[in-house]
């Protein structure tokens, strides 16, 4: 019986896992698609109202756009595109060049936060306080906003 040198494994496995550029573009899709179900899924979990009013397709667009704009400010790790995105709802799609919010293109180019999991989660601090002060003033204006 022959036995298979240990010596050999090396070029076996290179071998084995030779992916064609077809079969990651499988690969590529699939976990694209996978990762859009679990970003829709986080929104919809922390806003259903404003997930059920938008629709699936508007909720998908944003999903898309969102994931651009933040890769465009180096956040790509899902837990932190997650959270643009959430805030990205709660503001609006371009909350980063709205003159409303000038904190959040500032807070998003400041290097000196370091890594971009740091920015956004300043973001997310910011982006609460700016939310509960639009509450608050809507509060004490019965409710009523002006522009």
């Amino acid at each position: 019986m022959a036995c298979l040198s240990l010596d050999l494994l090396p070029y076996f496995s290179f071998f084995m896992f030779n992916l064609r550029k077809e079969q990651l573009k499988i690969f590529e899709t699939i976990a694209a698609k996978e990762y859009e179900e679990r970003a829709l899924a986080q929104l919809r979990e922390h806003s259903p109202a404003q997930c059920a009013a938008l629709g699936e397709s508007a909720l998908v667009e944003i999903v898309h756009y969102g994931t651009g704009k933040a890769k465009a400010y180096g956040i790509v790790a899902e837990p932190d595109v997650c959270k643009y995105l959430g805030i990205m709802l709660q503001l609006g799609k371009d909350f980063d060049c709205n003159p409303r919010y000038p904190w959040a293109a500032r807070t998003l180019n400041d290097a000196s936060l370091g890594d971009p999991s740091a920015r956004v989660n300043r973001l997310a601090a910011e982006a609460l306080e700016a939310v509960a002060a639009l509450g608050a003033k809507r509060a004490g204006s019965g409710g009523e906003t002006t522009g």
